[in-house]
């Protein structure tokens, strides 16, 4: 199955920009998060726990999130939907959070509500960016894995 990813410069925080920044900052993490997505795109995109879910709980059962670990502390989530008549996984937006299980602390109070924002805020995101993909199908790019 193919795949296909935002362009960094569609939007700031569009799975090739997070990607591009992550080559920059820890590059020998990239290799990880391309088997992890090259292993779902071989299985035909099907979420299989625990490199990806479906996130059938925000009302769209076609949304599906995928969660390699970059290192101990952060973790990246990056959102995406298969289009059956392209045969393609497509790549929308994408998210680095803080590990919650080494460090609980930044789910708590202050920061875990704004934690919890940009979360939903880029869930959010990735459900419109899917709403317009037929309309902007050429802020997408291959994504070589």
């Amino acid at each position: 199955m193919r795949v296909m990813k935002l362009k960094a410069t569609a939007h700031p925080q569009s799975t090739g920009k997070v990607l591009d920044d992550l080559l920059s900052s820890d590059p020998e993490e990239l290799p990880y998060v391309y088997s992890i997505v090259k292993h779902i795109a071989d299985s035909g995109g099907h979420p299989q726990p625990p490199h990806a879910k479906r996130l059938s709980h925000i009302g769209d059962t076609n949304l599906c999130e995928l969660r390699p670990n970059i290192n101990r502390e952060r973790l990246l989530r990056i959102y995406y939907f298969v289009s059956p008549e392209e045969g393609a996984m497509i790549l929308l937006n994408a998210i680095i959070k803080p590990d919650g299980h080494d460090l609980p602390a930044r789910y708590e109070g202050k920061s875990g509500h704004r934690l919890t924002r940009d979360i939903n805020e880029s869930i959010q995101l990735a459900l419109s960016l899917k709403k317009e993909y037929p309309l902007s199908k050429n802020n997408y790019e291959p994504l070589a894995v």
